[in-house]
């Protein structure tokens, strides 16, 4: 199985001047956890995720042991919290690969576009 067969088409994105609030609501809407971030040109400009979004909008739960917690400031947009470096992936790539991909680096998710090089 390939990518193309999984993918949402066309894609739906995002762009950095994107709301917070309306990055969440696209992706409670859609069912995603992470959506491709573009720029005015269409180029890809990383990811955001709903970990990225929610960070440090609550406070710790002191029964839970944290042992890394970035220190974000709590962002408008979603230039303030997406990431920038994305694992990238080709149409005709196979599902099994991907999938192999993503669990080496620790990632539950992939945006299709261009080979990174």
């Amino acid at each position: 199985m390939r990518v193309r067969e999984v993918m949402s088409s066309p894609a739906v994105v995002v762009a950095p001047e994107t709301s917070a609030k309306q990055a969440a609501a696209v992706l409670d809407e859609r069912g995603f956890t992470c959506l491709p971030v573009v720029d005015g040109d269409g180029k890809l400009a990383g990811a955001v995720s709903e970990a990225d979004l929610l960070m440090n909008r609550f406070p710790p739960d002191p029964r839970i042991p944290v042992f890394e917690r970035p220190e974000r400031e709590v962002g408008a947009t979603v230039a303030d919290v997406m990431t920038l470096d994305v694992l990238t992936v080709a149409p005709d790539d196979q599902i099994s690969v991907v999938l192999a991909a993503l669990h080496a680096v620790g990632h539950r998710s992939a945006r299709s576009s261009t080979r990174a090089p």
